[in-house]
């Protein structure tokens, strides 16, 4: 077993809901979802939605002005091939960062 801590996606989300991230498609692969940092660069609220394996990890949760949301113990998993989603309410002004471990056979 090789487990891997990295930093799984960063960008900058849209208004539409995109792939940010795919887990490897190894048999038995897993990711363990460690800390998320969504930075709102706006100055106005903007809500954001992540999903998790095609879970709604994050509803429409409303960042603030030039504010910053970090779950940083966030100890969620996805399995093979399952992806990390997301979208804002505005496109092109919030950043994300989102760690964790890969987990190989």
């Amino acid at each position: 077993m090789v487990i891997v801590d990295k930093k799984l996606c960063s960008g900058v989300l849209t208004g539409s809901n995109v792939a940010l991230y795919t887990a490897p498609s190894a048999s038995g692969a897993k990711v363990i979802i460690k800390s998320i940092a969504i930075a709102n660069n706006s100055a106005s609220a903007v809500p954001v939605t992540m999903k998790f394996g095609g879970i709604i990890f994050i509803p429409a949760r409303s960042i603030p002005a030039n504010d910053v949301y970090i779950l940083s113990q966030a100890d969620q998993i996805i399995n093979a091939s399952e992806l990390i989603e997301g979208l804002a309410g505005t496109t092109d002004v919030v950043s994300y960062m989102i760690s964790g471990k890969e987990i190989t056979i």
